[in-house]
């Protein structure tokens, strides 16, 4: 497991360095008014981000100054125990984790540990196979957990991605098309899927959390709840109404 410090904002950084002139980029930054809270900040270094993925290229130059390496993990080990490494990244302070991966089979285990590390936040997808997650449901976003945060797909077309799940149980749907992302070996593409919106997400928190370190998942919740489009009828992530409260 991998977590970053520094800058809280590095997510986003991952997603729009370089990239001032894309037009796709240009479209999402506006959709989700992200500029108007970096004029506020660009992150905390006290607010660490635990990713508990898998495709994150630690020697990437973008990422040298904000990332932390194991260094006591064994690559390419065929051991991949999400319960320990939300231990370590508990034990080591982290309290907002980036799951940006889903399982349909229920794992007391997981479970366990993310209601014992209650005050801290998990971001995971709401799923991948365009399913309705309160019907066939996908864990971790699935638990009934206060500290869970169930995260959905939006298309370039501005509806539900079309393969992200959807339903009631989802907090908040963010990009998920055609976003401009940093890839290993310091390349760049437009990528797509939800595992991108789960980043966005946890950006979100970060720098909300950065302009105020006390906020509970309870009040995150609610903001992200607020961002509700009466139009598509479903949350859609606004950066500015969640981290500035007017």
């Amino acid at each position: 497991m991998e977590h970053q410090r520094k800058d809280a904002n590095i997510i986003f950084a991952s997603l729009f360095i370089q990239t001032a002139g894309c037009e796709q980029t240009e479209y999402w930054k506006n959709k989700i008014h992200i500029e108007d809270v970096w004029k506020e900040t660009y992150g905390n270094e006290n607010i660490i981000v635990g990713i508990i993925d898998s495709g994150i290229d630690i020697t990437s130059s973008d990422l040298q100054s904000v990332i932390y390496h194991n260094d006591q993990e064994i690559s390419n080990n065929q051991v991949d125990d999400v319960v320990n490494a939300i231990k370590y990244g508990y034990n080591k302070g982290i309290r907002l984790f980036n799951c940006s991966w889903d399982m349909e089979v229920y794992s007391e285990k997981l479970y366990t540990i993310m209601k014992e590390c209650s005050d801290a936040i998990f971001v995971c997808s709401g799923g991948k196979n365009s399913s309705n997650v309160d019907v066939q449901h996908v864990y971790p976003a699935c638990f009934e957990l206060p500290n869970a945060i169930c995260v959905g797909g939006l298309g370039i077309n501005g509806k539900i991605y079309e393969f992200s799940g959807y339903g009631e149980k989802i907090d908040i749907y963010a990009p998920a098309e055609k976003v401009y992302c940093l890839m290993p070996e310091d390349t760049y593409t437009y990528s797509e899927g939800v595992s991108i919106s789960v980043a966005y997400v946890t950006g979100t928190i970060a720098l909300a959390k950065s302009i105020n370190p006390t906020l509970k998942c309870e009040e995150i919740k609610n903001r992200l709840h607020r961002c509700y489009n009466e139009e598509l009828n479903i949350p859609v992530l606004d950066v500015k109404k969640i981290c500035i409260q007017e």
